[in-house]
């Protein structure tokens, strides 16, 4: 008798064997690649999660999409089993809430990085560094770019908001000269 398994079960189930194998960080990474070539191409999207397109020609694609990105084993059989168990529409939908759960699991927390300008490798490092010491995790930097705050850098991880710009602190000399 077949059991009914929801995409929780079957990403709780990857974690685990991943995890058990320590690929677990391998598998975050060819997870996030995977979704990023899918959000850029509808066809595939549509493929996927088509019922007009039978399981052999999903998997030849499937293959040749895993092949050219070189995903793990793991992930590759991770994503056979949800387009064969027609849960690829919400394992799409599902994306950020897979990436957070499968990052904080691996212990890495995305951050979201804000310079004035384009900074040097070396800074992005450096605050990154910091910003492990200070959260306790490794940290994936996402970096942007926002002129408004003249200078220094703003990150955001998790729930919690580091903001040491240029803007936010002539904007506390500005209160304190206004209070005073």
């Amino acid at each position: 008798m077949a059991t009914v398994a929801t995409l929780r079960d079957l990403i709780s189930a990857l974690i685990e064997t991943s995890a058990q194998s320590y690929k677990l960080s391998t598998v975050t990474s060819d997870l996030e690649n995977f979704f990023t070539v899918i959000e850029q191409n509808d066809e595939l999207k549509d493929i996927f999660g088509s019922t007009v397109y039978d399981l052999d020609e999903k998997s030849n694609i499937l293959g040749d999409v895993c092949q050219k990105l070189a995903l793990d084993s793991y992930t590759v059989n991770f994503i056979k089993t949800v387009i064969e168990m027609d849960k690829f529409k919400g394992f799409i939908d599902s994306r950020e809430l897979i990436l957070r759960r499968l990052r904080k699991d691996a212990g890495i927390e995305l951050a979201q990085f804000i310079f004035a300008k384009m900074p040097e490798q070396s800074e992005i490092a450096r605050v990154q560094a910091s910003i492990e010491a200070q959260i306790g995790n490794k940290v994936e930097a996402e970096v942007t770019i926002d002129p408004k705050i003249l200078g220094g850098v703003i990150v955001k991880v998790a729930n919690k908001l580091f903001d040491n710009s240029i803007r936010t602190r002539l904007n506390k000399v500005k209160n304190m000269l206004t209070a005073a």
